[in-house]
């Protein structure tokens, strides 16, 4: 935090890779599930925090190839997420189910005209990922709060919609919802046969 706040966001990324690969070593320690997921909730901060990082190196070197490092770096807090859920659901975690993908592997498995949204919440920003067979954009959302609290907003009046009177509102909300979501997103979207959100 310290290197990004002086300006040394390059300098910064080895720190945050070394914290990353010590807080993984220390997680698979020997421990309660309970234990391992209040000790390292907090530390999902990090993920955001190296997200962030990436994402602001792209905006200042977008053929750099730093979204799609940002990309990769979402790929693997979602797959420990994953491990985390199979272990208290007492699955067991297939290497193959959790392994992180790469960008192009998520690339390679997308059909032409197909587009993945993937998203990464945050404070202070949330991203968005539009990834195709053959390109790949990242772009800044609004925080984490604003969103969460446009989709509660969204699901409560949704609940309410049955009645007549209830419709617009929710449909504003709805759209709302999806322009903050979405709007970077949408000339991408129109060109797209199918898209999905992960």
């Amino acid at each position: 935090q310290v290197k990004r706040a002086r300006g040394d966001l390059k300098g910064a990324l080895p720190e945050v890779r070394t914290s990353l690969s010590r807080l993984e070593a220390l997680r698979a320690a020997p421990s309660s599930l309970d234990l391992r997921t209040s000790f390292f909730a907090p530390y999902q901060d990090v993920f955001v925090f190296t997200l962030d990082t990436l994402l602001e190196l792209h905006r200042r070197e977008p053929a750099a190839g730093y979204d799609a490092r940002a990309l990769e770096v979402a790929e693997r807090a979602r797959a420990r997420s994953l491990l985390d859920a199979l272990t208290r659901a007492g699955a067991g975690s297939p290497p193959a189910v959790a392994r992180p993908l790469s960008a192009r592997e998520i690339q390679a498995a997308l059909a032409p005209g197909v587009l993945l949204l993937e998203y990464a919440l945050g404070e202070p920003r949330s991203f968005l990922w539009v990834v195709s067979a053959r390109a790949l954009h990242a772009y800044e959302l609004p925080p984490r709060r604003v969103l969460e609290e446009a989709a509660r907003r969204a699901h409560g009046l949704l609940a309410d919609s049955r009645r007549t009177l209830a419709r617009p509102p929710a449909q504003a909300a709805l759209t709302d919802l999806s322009r903050r979501l979405a709007a970077p997103a949408v000339p991408e979207i129109g060109r797209a046969s199918w898209w999905g959100r992960v």
